[in-house]
């Protein structure tokens, strides 16, 4: 029974995925266009801040060749120290040219006018990353004649910046005022990654009780809110993902101006809106969020006031509900993390709430899986990395 609900999911995923690539689907938020000196993430003040001001003087891993004709190197030659860059920064600029081709429609490849430097002539603040072979300076060219002194205008040099922190492993991209755009990766031994709540994280219960979301199981009804901003129970039908005792040191804790606080990983999805959503890392000061109130029992607006990035907290839950949503600290959050559609992932796990409902129904014992993240999820993460979409 498990290989064969196993191979209808991988059936079922080939469709939606094709659907969240990069182009102009209209699951995708826009982000605020990039100006000369303009970055994301907005909320840091310099690209050292991204990697926490610990940028180690050695490489942090075996640096490797880029050997790609999707490419254009400043330096033509195949052996070139401009090739050179690590792991995770090659897989990073081996699918932002993917993305351009795709998106310009082969029109335009990316150039790199700046890569690896072993040997700076002088060597200055901003190379740092560069000479650790984890810097590009990108230009986009026209790819039937990359000879031609074309330039291109400043709006698609914009859409590329958004489309490389996006989808890629770059973490800052900066739109330089020399009409470049500078990205930069992080070491492959950076911290581990969360998407779920730590543990001491609560949630509102049917009973009219409040209980830790580490204790939720299946079956178990909690306070979320539908599309109209009305409030409701809903069952949780999986726990995607379950860690008490991993100390977590990337999650973002958010405040409110009604005092309201949700802490949640920085690749989560969060409402902005009654159906827009957002990574939590992208969440600015000014935003707004959907609260719980339960004095009045109603759901409320409220401003967000503070932002702290990189907060350590202990463990990882993300249980999962028919509705894809829930209330986590009187915040209204998306249950989805990894991919920036909410509308998307909530129908990739339709097969999976029908599922949930066979075996209710015939009672059968839905259970909890021993893996800390459970086989449907898992499937769903590989096929987007297969597509080259993560």
């Amino acid at each position: 029974m498990d290989k064969y609900w196993k191979t209808c999911l991988l059936l079922c995923l080939l469709s939606p995925v094709n659907l969240c690539g990069p182009g102009r689907s209209p699951s995708h938020s826009r982000f605020k266009r990039l100006r000369k000196g303009d970055h994301f993430p907005e909320y840091l003040h310099s690209e050292v801040d991204v990697y926490d001001k610990n940028i180690p003087p050695k490489h942090c891993s075996e640096l490797v060749q880029i050997i790609t004709t999707d490419i254009i190197f400043k330096d033509y030659r195949f052996e070139s120290d401009a090739r050179k860059t690590t792991k995770i920064c090659r897989k990073a600029l081996l699918k932002l040219s993917n993305i351009v081709k795709s998106y310009w429609k082969g029109t335009l490849k990316l150039l790199v006018i700046q890569g690896y430097m072993s040997s700076p002539e002088k060597e200055v603040e901003n190379d740092k990353l560069h000479m650790l072979g984890r810097a590009f300076n990108l230009e986009l060219k026209l790819s039937k004649n990359p000879s031609k002194n074309h330039k291109v205008a400043d709006h698609v040099i914009s859409r590329l910046g958004e489309l490389a922190y996006r989808n890629t492993q770059f973490q800052y991209v900066r739109f330089d005022e020399g009409g470049y755009l500078h990205v930069s990766c992080p070491c492959e031994v950076d911290k581990v990654e969360s998407r779920c709540f730590p543990s001491n994280s609560e949630v509102n219960l049917q009973n009219g009780s409040r209980a830790l979301i580490k204790d939720i199981r299946p079956g178990d009804s909690v306070l979320t809110m539908n599309q109209n901003g009305e409030l409701k129970f809903d069952e949780v039908v999986m726990l995607m993902h379950q860690n008490k005792g991993t100390l977590i040191q990337n999650y973002v804790q958010i405040t409110t101006d009604n005092d309201k606080s949700i802490t949640i990983s920085r690749h989560h999805l969060i409402f902005v809106s009654k159906t827009q959503t957002k990574y939590a890392k992208d969440v600015l000061t000014g935003d707004l969020l959907f609260t719980y109130d339960s004095l009045t029992k109603k759901a409320a607006k409220s401003i967000v006031t503070h932002i702290e990035h990189d907060v350590t907290q202990k463990g990882m839950h993300a249980p999962l509900t028919k509705s894809g949503t829930l209330i986590v600290n009187d915040v209204y959050a998306s249950c989805y993390a990894m991919f920036p559609s909410h509308r998307v992932s909530h129908a990739v796990f339709w097969l999976w709430r029908q599922v949930y409902d066979f075996l209710k129904y015939f009672d059968f014992s839905i259970g909890i899986p021993s893996d800390e993240i459970h086989w449907y999820p898992d499937v769903f993460r590989k096929t987007l990395v297969y597509f080259n979409v993560l």
